[in-house]
Order: structure tokens, then C-alpha cells, then sequence
């Protein structure tokens, strides 16, 4: 439900690129938020709550200026947990798991329609995926205009239904369902949305 209303948003205020609007808005930012909720309809107990994940301080790793990214599970464990680092080249968001030397790219804003990208799980980082764009549009959410693409997971035997396999990135957010979901999306099971995301305090989006 929660996927097809972002779909709804996508279509209603989709709109033209023009002048400054066209700017890649970038993923890191210091002071940014994604507000998650967990929906578990199956637990027996605490079937619902929230967490976020969060960008906050520097650091250098291999000679590549990151920012740190944690999780902070507000209503479960209370418990805040870093990550990975992240940093962007271009419009690529790459990141470097904790304890670990190599970096992989998470997102690829830059790929036009029919094109592919190669992203890795942010999980499971040896897992390598080929996604490709179907299409893509400009939304106004937040008073800035934002590209947003919807990609597919291609080239894997295991998935055939594009609503299984295909999900919203949005330029700036991640995935239409947090900054870690570049391909498990609603129709997989997956019981984790996106609530919002802010800056410093100030939604930007959602």
C-alpha cells in the first residue's frame, strides 16, 4: 500500500526540469535523517516500531573523504550502530562497509533510460547487481525537484515479475524505501518504509 501510494505522489507531481531545478541533489549531507518504520504483521510482540538511519561526522578511509553512516534503533534495542561510510563521485553513491577496505557503488543516478548500472547489496556487498532503467520522472516534494528513476533488477534467472524485481530510486532519498534498499523492495516481503527524510531537522522529502 505504502509503495503504491509513493507511486501515486510520483505521478501527480511529476513535472518538467527546468533551469536550477536540474541540479543533482546529493544523497550525503551532514545532519541527514531517514525516519524508518518496521511493520511486522506476523510479531506477536512490538509489531510495529521505529529506527532511522542517520549521516553524522567525517572520516577518511584509503585516501577517500567519507561520511560516517548509522543506524539508531529508537524504539527496539536503543542502540545506535555504525554502518559503513559513504561518499559520492559524480552522481554515484558509493560506500565502504565497516571493517572492510573496498568501496562499492550503491546507487547510479547517472544511468538514462534503457541503461544499466552495476550497484552492490549494501548487506551483502560481494553480491553484485545489474539494474536497469524503465523509466523516469521529476517530482516536487519538499519545494526542490527531484529526478527519480525506476529500475529493475535484470539479468538474474530468479526474478521474473517486474513487481517483485523493480522499485523507485529518488535522487537525493535512496530508494523508495530507505538509503539501504536499492533492490528489496515491497513485493519481496519486505516490511521496512520509508517515513520521511530530513536535514538538520528539516523534512526534504516525505
Amino acid at each position: 500500500m505504502r509503495t503504491l501510494c509513493l507511486f501515486l505522489l510520483l505521478v501527480m507531481t511529476g513535472c518538467e526540469c527546468f533551469g536550477q531545478d536540474c541540479f543533482y541533489r546529493p544523497f550525503i549531507e551532514e545532519g541527514k535523517t531517514w525516519h524508518m518504520e518496521y511493520n511486522n504483521d506476523e510479531a506477536q510482540e512490538n509489531p510495529v516500531y521505529d529506527f532511522c538511519y542517520f549521516i553524522q561526522g567525517d572520516t577518511v578511509l584509503g585516501g577517500i573523504e567519507c561520511k560516517k553512516f548509522y543506524v539508531f534503533n529508537e524504539t527496539n534495542t536503543n542502540e545506535t550502530k555504525y554502518l559503513m561510510a559513504l561518499f559520492e563521485t559524480g552522481s554515484k553513491v558509493c560506500f565502504i562497509p565497516d571493517k572492510m577496505e573496498e568501496n562499492y557503488i550503491l546507487y547510479d543516478f547517472s544511468i538514462t533510460i534503457g541503461g544499466f548500472a552495476s550497484v552492490a547489496d549494501a548487506i551483502h556487498p560481494d553480491k553484485k547487481l545489474t539494474m536497469v532503467n524503465q523509466e523516469e520522472m521529476f517530482i516536487n516534494d519538499g519545494g526542490e525537484s527531484r529526478r527519480c528513476i525506476r529500475v529493475k533488477q535484470t539479468g538474474n534467472s530468479d526474478v521474473y515479475d517486474d513487481e517483485v524485481s523493480s522499485g523507485w530510486w529518488i535522487e537525493g532519498v535512496g530508494s523508495e524505501l530507505g538509503p539501504l534498499n536499492t533492490w528489496l523492495f515491497g513485493a519481496m516481503g519486505n516490511n521496512v518504509y520509508l517515513k520521511n527524510c530530513t536535514v538538520n531537522g528539516a523534512k526534504v522529502f516525505g
